[in-house]
């Protein structure tokens, strides 16, 4: 044959049809992809600041640091709360102040490191070297702020600085009093006159009530945060469109092509590898179709001088009983009796070999069975010596 005299395949419209209905979501996810890759590649970005990023650090004064006068060592004062709990606290209690007086939502976010330590080594009295660890100043609060304006971070800033100096005042004031009760305790239980500690609890009872936890701005970094500003030609959000739209329809004719489930009659009579076509019958005129199916089967029956007819089906939910109801009058007036059985693959041996004497009428539903199963099912059959007479193409009821 000729490539002028080639075949060529004919264009199903009820497939086409068919895969349009079911696969409808494969036009806009085309078009969307498409646009997007245009949008991307052409886009023009112009870079605005749509936000500020505001980091500032300050650094709290060590209110016990005059302790040492009187002979107390300042590390020996906790504060109490702790200052991981005084954050937890500020954390909570300032963003509801800053929401409330800003009346927006800021992201601030408090951090504070660890403090560092020293050693020093010295010789004591007796000439042995002896290691001291000593703190080495408060460690710094880092606020970090965005926000759309730079105002508005140093708004937030300032209530959160302002609720950690007063949550400071009262930890350290509550730590100077807890350890001017020890104190106290150690003064009521000694009989001796102890100056030395009398002069100690004053001095802490002195700095407790003029703790302000007060801190003070060390450095300050704004900048800016980028967005994005995108201008793009209207002929190429309709181009990329139409890219999209053609993409999706090659998309669904190969579909078509590719699709092996059985969608139309017309698939049936266009293959030349499966049984005989006797008819398709549909839910809107199943009456008719019922009786023009029952006319080739009763021909069939005068032939081979069998009425006995056995519908099989290709797919296990397929309705036979529905099925054997519209041909039950039908059928007994012209001396058939229809029979069903499982489908080829639940059907026992004894089930096969026995049908063998019967009439047998493949039973394939439109949308659901394949052209592979239906040739597998007849090709069981025929190896069992099972006279298949055709194939009815059924519409399964919605």
């Amino acid at each position: 044959m000729g490539p002028l005299t080639k075949e060529i395949p004919e264009i199903d419209l009820r497939s086409i049809w068919d895969i349009l209905r079911l696969r409808w979501w494969i036009f806009p996810l085309c078009v969307v992809v498409c646009v997007g890759l245009l949008y991307t590649q052409e886009s023009n970005l112009q870079s605005t600041p749509s936000s500020v990023l505001v980091v500032a650090t300050y650094g709290p004064r060590n209110e016990m640091a005059g302790l040492s006068l009187y002979g107390i060592d300042p590390t020996a004062v906790r504060e109490y709360p702790s200052f991981q709990n005084q954050l937890e606290s500020v954390r909570e209690q300032a963003a509801k102040a800053v929401e409330d007086q800003l009346g927006q939502s800021i992201d601030v976010t408090v951090t504070r490191p660890e403090q560092q330590v020293s050693l020093i080594a010295a010789a004591d009295t007796t000439g042995k070297q002896k290691l001291t660890m000593l703190n080495v100043g408060e460690p710094n609060y880092v606020l970090t702020c965005i926000a759309s304006t730079q105002k508005t971070c140093d708004q937030a800033i300032e209530v959160y600085v302002k609720q950690i100096s007063d949550s400071r005042a009262d930890g350290i004031a509550n730590g100077l009093r807890k350890l001017a009760d020890d104190v106290k305790k150690v003064i009521e239980s000694t009989q001796a006159e102890q100056s030395q500690l009398e002069l100690q609890r004053n001095a802490l009872l002195t700095a407790s009530s003029s703790a302000t936890g007060e801190m003070q701005l060390v450095s300050e970094l704004v900048e800016a945060q980028s967005g994005t500003l995108t201008t793009v030609k209207t002929t190429t959000y309709i181009f990329g469109a139409l890219a999209g739209l053609l993409v999706a329809a090659l998309i669904v004719l190969q579909l078509t092509y590719t699709d092996d489930k059985i969608r139309s009659s017309r698939k049936l009579l266009s293959s030349s590898s499966t049984p005989v076509f006797l008819g398709e019958i549909s839910s809107h005129n199943a009456a008719a179709e019922v009786r023009q199916v029952l006319a080739g089967l009763v021909t069939r029956s005068h032939v081979t001088n069998q009425t006995l007819i056995s519908l099989v089906p290709v797919d296990k939910k397929t309705d036979i009983d529905h099925l054997i109801e519209l041909m039950g009058d039908d059928a007994k007036s012209n001396g058939l009796t229809i029979t069903k059985t499982a489908s080829v693959d639940e059907m026992s041996v004894t089930q096969i070999v026995e049908s063998a004497a019967t009439l047998t009428v493949i039973i394939a539903r439109r949308n659901f069975s394949t052209l592979t199963a239906l040739r597998r099912a007849e090709e069981v059959l025929a190896r069992s010596n099972n006279n298949v007479v055709g194939v009815v193409l059924v519409t399964p009821t919605r």
